[in-house]
């Protein structure tokens, strides 16, 4: 697992080496200072790459994917901070009074912010709570410089960052398939698409007769299945790639399945 420390949604990662942690929904606006290796963003299959010096922000997006990784054998490292819906409410009740007004609404998704001085100052002054607790004030100020920076770098940030509309309700079983191989929870994958876990049980039940486990475990079944015996993989290593964690696990649900054995070969 990859190290990291999370301080009420500021998060300092440290990887090593051979780590990365791929996530597969931005839940969060988020801004982003790469002290060393890779941050890639995929967005609907259109990537963008941040590195070392890079200080990037994220739009909240159920279709947007980042991975962090090493880069040229510089382990990632890096300081992200989230700015959740209760946080910018917060804001905006003590602050609305001093916005612009008629800020037309962008379509902005991934933005590269200049790495000035002042944000250079904002992720450094960060850097040391990797090792200590900041205080509930300390964290608030930067939270608040962070809006503060994005809104005084573009005033099209407002529209963005303000925007209470209700959370976005997504395609369900779009994301399902998009996302079935990673090791999330059902709560996650009902928090991902905009629901309550109950909300996510009762609306998955009108796509399939399945329980969302049990759905889970047929898509990768069957994902497994074409890798193996249409693409003539190896099981031992498509086992990982579907998202079983355990090959004993994957061999017994296949044969049960499909009443056969994959070569573990």
């Amino acid at each position: 697992m990859a190290n990291y420390i999370q301080h009420s949604g500021i998060f300092i990662s440290h990887f090593t080496e051979d780590e990365t942690s791929c996530v597969p929904v931005a839940q969060y606006h988020s801004l982003t200072y790469l002290y060393g290796g890779e941050m890639e963003f995929d967005l609907l299959g259109k990537k963008h790459y941040a590195h070392k010096g890079n200080c990037v922000f994220l739009r909240r997006n159920h279709q947007a994917q980042f991975t962090k990784r090493t880069f040229k054998g510089e382990p990632y490292k890096g300081i992200s901070i989230c700015l959740s819906r209760e946080v910018l409410h917060n804001y905006y009740n003590q602050h609305h009074n001093h916005f612009p007004t008629n800020i037309e609404r962008t379509g902005i998704d991934l933005a590269v912010i200049p790495t000035t001085q002042r944000v250079k100052s904002l992720f450094d002054s960060i850097l040391p709570y990797w090792e200590q607790t900041p205080s509930e004030a300390f964290i608030q100020e930067a939270i608040h410089q962070t809006i503060h920076l994005l809104t005084t770098y573009n005033t099209s940030f407002y529209p963005i960052l303000f925007d209470f509309s209700d959370p976005w309700k997504i395609d369900l079983m779009e994301f399902m398939n998009r996302n079935y191989q990673y090791p999330l929870s059902l709560t996650e994958f009902a928090k991902y698409t905009g629901r309550s876990l109950a909300t996510f049980k009762r609306d998955f039940a009108k796509f399939s007769p399945l329980t969302p486990q049990k759905w889970l475990i047929q898509r990768r079944l069957k994902e497994a299945y074409h890798k193996i015996f249409d693409q003539h993989q190896k099981a031992n290593k498509v086992y990982l790639e579907v998202g079983f964690k355990d090959i004993a696990h994957f061999y017994h649900s296949f044969k049960e399945f499909y009443g056969i054995v994959p070569s573990i070969r």
